[in-house]
């Protein structure tokens, strides 16, 4: 719609932070699931769905080491539809749309059958 393709043309408004810190409590429920994992054997998948053209990728990164670091599964889908030029996949910015959500599912059920995560 125009609409959308309006919203979706305007610029990110959004300040980047450098040296992006995870925030303590955060962390601290990361490190608790971590522990509730190790200890009851469960594992748990942490995904970034996609984004329209994510502005801050840095915080993405960090959040990834966070993750490595802790032991923990993380896949960051956020660029995932970067390269497709369809604004049809989104209804805006942060939310996909019918079509883009079925995409992504499609992608995430591929994903999660071959155990293709970082």
């Amino acid at each position: 719609s125009s609409i959308r393709d309006a919203v979706l043309a305007r610029e990110n408004t959004i300040e980047c932070l450098e040296g992006y810190v995870i925030n303590p409590i955060a962390l601290s429920y990361l490190e608790s699931i971590k522990s509730y994992s190790e200890s009851t054997k469960k594992s748990f998948i942490f995904i970034t769905s996609p984004t329209y053209k994510d502005p801050c990728y840095g915080d993405n990164q960090k959040l990834k080491l966070t993750m490595k670091k802790l032991g923990l599964t993380y896949k960051d889908y956020s660029n995932l539809f970067n390269d497709l030029n369809d604004n049809s996949l989104w209804n805006d910015k942060t939310h996909l749309s019918k079509k883009g959500a079925e995409m992504f599912s499609k992608h995430l059920l591929q994903d999660l059958t071959t155990g293709n995560f970082d």
